[in-house]
């Protein structure tokens, strides 16, 4: 475990102009900021487009952060209950100025991690690096590692956040006999699960939809990771309209190679479509729900 590691002062100083902005006086910074300085030796890079923080409850109430937020000029963009791993916490999302954050209230950190790579945090104020699962050590190797089973979370949800890792760093989890595992057991959740729930239902469809599109404008190799959640069965569960020949059509189009968007992907998939007319109608359907994302700046509702 390393949990006494110190962040740079320039990391610091993130956090402190974080904190500065909010008038909190604790929190965890997330995500992908924390190995962005470990994907850059690998040759990966990317846009920081805001910043996750993490506050355990018993810190900080929601309502209370809303007030603070709120009094220092944030444009409130979310404000609800959020569910992880089954358990309900909260997120609240926030813009101003070029600051962007994505709050999650939780009862503990690891709520938030589904992946080794997704469990470093830096705290304020301490500076100090919590990486219980040696995820610093592990992005060097390219070693992506799950931390639950798949049936511990909604699997729309989970396939959102495992492809978008995948393409990040270009993981080929076909070869890997434990991803590959993972991604099969993935695939009959996403089959076989079912809610009527507002969250759990229509959202995370939604949200294992998007992720799946995303992931594939991410990747560095499209053929590659088409070609995985196709095999894996990810890609049948959800999508069971497109057939074995649309994505050979897709992987030899140009549609899939200079897509720049979700709008682009999508019409590439229709317009390399092989199937009835009723099919093609089905997975429109399906295409409908993205409607509002496509439209939106706001890709990360």
């Amino acid at each position: 475990m390393n949990s006494t590691n110190k962040i740079t002062n320039d990391e610091y100083s993130l956090l402190k102009r974080v904190a500065q902005q909010t008038g909190f006086r604790e929190f965890w910074l997330g995500g992908s900021a924390t190995y962005r300085k470990a994907a850059k030796r690998l040759g990966v890079s990317f846009k920081l487009d805001d910043y996750d923080l993490a506050i355990e409850v018993k810190i900080e109430k929601p309502k209370n952060a809303l007030k603070k937020l709120t009094a220092r000029g944030f444009e409130i963009i979310k404000n609800r209950p959020y569910y992880l791993k089954f358990k309900k916490g909260y997120q609240i999302i926030v813009s101003k100025n070029l600051m962007r954050l994505d709050i999650a209230f939780v009862q503990r950190l690891s709520d938030l991690a589904h992946f080794n790579w997704e469990s470093i945090f830096w705290h304020y104020p301490s500076g100090r690096i919590y990486d219980p699962c040696g995820a610093l050590t592990t992005i060097k190797e390219k070693e992506l590692i799950p931390l639950i089973h798949p049936h511990q979370e909604n699997p729309f949800i989970l396939a959102a956040r495992f492809l978008k890792l995948c393409a990040r760093f270009n993981v080929d989890f076909w070869h890997d006999v434990k991803l590959k595992q993972f991604a099969k057991q993935l695939s009959h959740s996403l089959e076989s699960w079912s809610s009527k729930d507002a969250f759990h239902g229509k959202y995370a469809r939604e949200h294992g939809y998007f992720g799946f599109f995303q992931a594939i404008l991410r990747s560095t190799d499209r053929p590659l990771l088409l070609n995985n959640v196709a095999r894996s069965g990810i890609l049948h569960a959800m999508f069971p309209e497109i057939n074995h020949i649309t994505i050979s059509r897709i992987l030899a189009s140009k549609g899939l190679f200079e897509a720049k968007s979700v709008g682009d992907l999508i019409m590439a998939i229709e317009e390399n479509f092989s199937g009835p007319p009723k099919f093609l109608n089905s997975v429109r359907g399906r295409f409908k729900l993205l409607a509002e994302r496509i439209d939106s700046k706001d890709t990360k509702r």
